[in-house]
């Protein structure tokens, strides 16, 4: 019985902090110039959307290596999808400015075009609709600056590099 009362009486007795605030960006801030990055990208031109529409990507798993004080981003993403409908190839967005060394399927290459902000893939086998599969795709570079949605920037009086992304809560579709 003791035990409850001591855990209530620590928490409502501890002052905790989980980081310092932000002296010279706020909240308001960012939503700002997320909104500002979005309205440009869909006033430049109508929304290009590259990707094939036979497969729905149910989650991406990434891993990626960058330096907050370089922009500069290289990574594995790893889409993990259904197929819609029958198909032996699907089509990511993937920015041109951006190098991809390998896609593989199943741990064996499979071969890809990469032209005009898409990705197109042949898959090792056709797959039937409501298959689910994945692909894993190694790539690097530096991303474009046209859409703001990876920026590199510095932080404070000591300006300490950082990094941040969009994370498209202005504009983003379906």
């Amino acid at each position: 019985m003791k035990t409850p009362f001591l855990i209530l009486f620590t928490c409502l007795c501890l002052r905790v902090f989980a980081q310092e605030p932000a002296t010279d960006i706020s909240t308001a801030d960012i939503a700002s110039m997320e909104s500002r990055q979005a309205g440009l990208r869909l006033a430049a031109s109508p929304l290009r959307v590259m990707a094939s529409n036979n497969f729905d990507v149910r989650y991406y798993r990434c891993q990626w290596d960058v330096d907050p004080a370089v922009n500069y981003i290289k990574g594995v993403v790893t889409p993990h999808f259904v197929m819609t409908a029958a198909g032996n190839s699907i089509t990511l967005d993937l920015a041109s400015a951006l190098t991809v060394s390998s896609v593989q399927q199943h741990g064996s290459n499979v071969a890809f075009t990469h032209a005009a902000d898409a990705l197109t893939i042949t898959l090792l086998a056709p797959l039937a609709q409501g298959v689910k599969d994945s692909i894993t795709i190694s790539y690097e570079g530096v991303p474009p600056a046209s859409n703001g949605a990876f920026v590199v920037s510095t932080h404070g009086p000591s300006a300490t590099p950082v990094l941040w992304t969009l994370s498209e809560p202005y504009g983003s579709r379906d």
